[in-house]
């Protein structure tokens, strides 16, 4: 279950065109840039999140004829997640900044399934990707590597590299590691690259075009140190 970012760009188009709209005057409505709703409505990028509700409203449409009734249904589901995420000290549901308690959260409302979090992504700001793939369900402290995988084209490294954490079986993982390894940041990479010089994995070499010269040179030298114990 992924968008069709083309089905969606045009019944953007459609919708524009059937109020009599131009993309200047949409992207006045929408508070955004005129280059916004040029990339939407030719499939380059999506409306976020906060603003599929504004949009529909000036399309006069409603979100399931926006993006289909099954995704809007996982939209919805990522809206109540948002909804529900605690303000800043508020982890325990302790007055926020208004004096006001967090509300109880449904114990039914569990989180986006990894691939209904990939499949919203487009739509939705890097911090709350990284939020909501804490969320996402899966066994307690295991590296969802399909997840990241799909999640990495809408992260920077940083985010990425947060939620890969300490991974500790390379020589498991590295087939997983060697794929993201575009999007990784060099500390995260040097780090992964000297655990599998550590463990004797063959696969490193797969990391090879994403290391520096003289990281490469560090660990033919710590491999060839290993192989004369």
């Amino acid at each position: 279950m992924t968008f069709d970012t083309r089905e969606v760009a045009k019944r953007i188009r459609s919708g524009r065109i059937a109020k009599n709209m131009t993309q200047m005057q949409l992207a006045d409505e929408m508070g955004v840039s005129y280059q916004a709703v040029s990339n939407w409505e030719r499939g380059n990028s999506m409306p976020d999140i906060s603003k599929l509700g504004d949009l529909c409203e000036v399309l006069d449409m409603s979100v399931d004829e926006l993006l289909g009734g099954e995704m809007a249904g996982v939209i919805r589901k990522a809206e109540r997640k948002e909804k529900q995420a605690p303000a800043p000290g508020d982890a325990e549901g302790n007055p926020g900044p208004e004096g006001e308690a967090e509300e109880p959260r449904d114990p039914e409302d569990r989180g986006l399934s990894p691939e209904e979090l990939a499949a919203v992504a487009p739509l939705l700001l890097p911090g709350d990707i990284l939020r909501l793939a804490g969320e996402t369900e899966k066994e307690e402290g295991e590296t969802d590597w399909d997840m990241l995988l799909m999640l990495a084209p809408f992260l920077d490294e940083e985010a990425l590299d947060e939620l890969i954490g300490e991974t500790e079986d390379v020589k498991t993982d590295m087939s997983h590691i060697v794929a993201l390894a575009p999007f990784l940041g060099e500390k995260t990479l040097n780090r992964l690259a000297l655990k599998a010089v550590d463990e004797d994995v063959p696969e490193l070499v797969g990391l090879a075009p994403f290391l520096s010269s003289d990281k490469l040179k560090e660990l033919v030298r710590r491999a060839m140190g290993r192989s004369r114990k």
